[in-house]
Parts: structure tokens; sequence; C-alpha cells
């Protein structure tokens, strides 16, 4: 390789890094304020995904609210606060420890209202549908409560898959406002 070919090779080679140091010194500011704004970038569907399906869960809560705590807008509960700490380190224990709470209250529940029998194995969604029936549950919170279970499952189970804190925080604070609920009396149309 003679000095032109090293050189052709290099400037070859350099010319997409230069250009985009070159357009990132020039629009610095713009580039800044964008990043400031940003919470997450992620390569790959799955944080999107989970993030749309949180959002997804969100509405169908919404569409007939109920109290649920959300992360910004409650005094710091202990409960959100562990789980913001647990997420802050991961993510994904975040919202199995979520869900794993989740599952315990609902089975409380179900047993003190009868239910479910003390020793009966308790089957998801299968629970859903009986705290539905005997008026523990709304529509909107069953449909809820079974998009947040498979989205606990794609978590738990598809290796490489990632869910940001913020998003795993959103997703263990409606399980919780759904949690605290069933733990009281209430009647559904009220």
């Amino acid at each position: 390789m003679n000095d032109r070919e090293l050189i052709a090779s290099l400037v070859k080679s350099l010319a997409w890094p230069v250009t985009v140091l070159i357009v990132l010194l020039v629009f610095r500011k713009p580039v800044a304020a964008f990043l400031q704004r940003l919470k997450r970038i992620k390569y790959g569907e799955f944080e999107a995904e989970a993030e749309a399906e949180v959002r997804a869960i969100e509405r169908i809560i919404s569409e007939r609210p109920i109290p649920v705590p959300v992360p910004e807008a409650i005094a710091p509960s202990p409960v959100l606060q562990y789980y913001r700490t647990v997420a802050a380190f991961s993510p994904r224990a975040a919202v199995m420890e979520a869900w794993a709470t989740f599952e315990a209250t609902a089975q409380a529940a179900a047993i003190k209202r009868q239910i479910l029998k003390p020793n009966e194995p308790l089957v998801f969604p299968a629970i859903f549908d009986k705290l539905l029936n005997a008026g523990f549950l709304q529509p909107n919170e069953v449909a809820a409560l079974v998009r947040a279970r498979e989205l606990r499952n794609r978590v738990v189970h598809a290796p490489g898959q990632e869910i940001g804190a913020d998003t795993a925080l959103r997703y263990a604070a409606l399980l919780q406002g759904i949690a605290e609920r069933l733990k009281t009396p209430r009647d559904v149309d009220s």
C-alpha cells in the first residue's frame, strides 16, 4: 500500500465520524436541548414495546378511573420508594417483584372474601375472573391486569429484552394501586 492509498483509506474511514463531529459542534445547543429532554435511548424494539404496553394499561385503567398511585403525583410512599430503588438497579427485578407482590395481595383478598380456599392453587387469569364476578374488580381492571401479566411474562422470560427504570416504576405503581384497592372493600359501581 502506497502513501496515496493509505491516505485515501484513512479519509474514507474517518469521513462519517468527522462529519458527525462537525454537525454536533455546529448544532451543539439544539442537540444539548434534545438530549436533556430525552429520557432513554435503547436499541431494539422491546423498550418501546414495554413503554407502549404500560401506556396501554394506563389508558385501560383511565377508562374508569381508580385510585392508582402515579410516582410523580404522590408523596413518596415506602413501597414506591422501594420499587424506585430496585428499578434503578434492575428494572426487570422491579417488574418481577411488583407482580409477585400483586399476586400475593390478590390471593389474600380472594381468600379473605372466600372466593378462593386457602390451599387452592392460584391460577391467573382465572383469579381475575373470580374477583370480577364477585364484584371486586372492574372489567377495565381485569383487562389491564391481563396485559400487565403478559408484559411481566415477556420481561421475565425473553432473554436480552430490556425495560427502562421509569417504565418499571410506572408498572409497579399501577399494580400497587389495584392491590391497595383489593385490600379494602368497595362497591364496583361507586
